[in-house]
């Protein structure tokens, strides 16, 4: 079978593909021309923001939060009398002031942990 003739085209691009100059600038003109189509989502006026969710810490927010506020709610029942009572040897915070100011930092903790990922207005019920 007799070989088909070579056209132009195809003798210049052996030649330029033997070039090691050639490759670069063709390596370079599909860098250009991949930043000219990306362009739009790289440098635009509205940035892509991405707002993700602990869920774990959510999570773990909302399972203490029952234990805390029952713990809190006791030991303004008990009241101060009630609290020196329970006092043990092993009992690591004395003072009722700060048993109480530590359950209360404890359950402002959690319910800001728990606004943060909620929706705007979603966080009625943890304001009162």
């Amino acid at each position: 079978m007799p070989e088909r003739p070579r056209g132009p085209w195809v003798a210049v691009c052996e030649a330029l593909r033997r070039r090691r100059g050639m490759r670069w600038a063709l390596a370079c003109l599909v860098l250009l021309h991949a930043a000219v189509i990306f362009a739009p989502l790289i440098a635009n006026d509205q940035p892509y923001v991405v707002e993700a969710v602990d869920y774990g810490a959510y999570d773990a927010a909302r399972r203490e939060l029952v234990g805390i506020a029952s713990e809190f709610s006791g030991l303004a029942e008990q009241g101060r009398a009630g609290f020196e009572d329970q006092l043990s040897e092993r009992t690591l915070i004395r003072d009722y002031d700060v048993a109480l100011g530590a359950e209360r930092g404890a359950l402002l903790h959690r319910t800001r942990t728990m606004r943060r990922y909620l929706a705007p207005g979603a966080d009625t019920l943890l304001l009162r």
